[in-house]
């Protein structure tokens, strides 16, 4: 913000006021970025997304994704669905739908990146049901 200061000491030594739109010009510019400036990840932080427990499977699931929409290289999604059944392995509630789906998808046909997806998206279903069932019950006590 020094440029706005020597401006204005020019305008001064010129007789002039330094306008508002010419200072909130020097201050868009100052705080400008290239427009082609975009978020891109590597592998490298797709492998430090971190399962962090099973009561947060959601948080855990929006922020693999993102991270995998933004990589700089396309990656296999043979590749993602190791990465992501290396990370799912934490899990303890989804232990016997990890077993089945490496037993039964990745045996016969191979690593299946979408078929981990869903199985994501039906605990984090099951998982809301719970929820709501449980605020419904303890709501039903209250009235009672």
């Amino acid at each position: 913000m020094r440029e706005i200061a020597t401006i204005d000491i020019e305008e001064l030594d010129a007789n002039r006021i330094t306008k508002g739109r010419q200072v909130y010009y020097l201050i868009i510019r100052h705080f400008q970025t290239n427009p082609q400036l975009a978020y891109t990840y590597s592998i490298m932080h797709l492998s430090k997304v971190a399962y962090s427990g099973d009561r947060m499977v959601e948080n855990f699931k929006h922020q693999w994704l993102h991270v995998a929409r933004l990589q700089s290289n396309a990656v296999s999604d043979s590749c993602l669905a190791q990465m992501l059944h290396e990370k799912l392995r934490a899990s303890t509630v989804m232990a016997a739908d990890i077993s089945a789906y490496r037993r039964d998808v990745v045996e016969v046909k191979g690593w299946d990146y979408e078929a981990l997806l869903r199985l994501m998206d039906r605990h984090i279903r099951l998982q809301r049901e719970d929820i709501n069932s449980r605020n419904l019950n303890e709501l039903s006590l209250i009235h009672i």
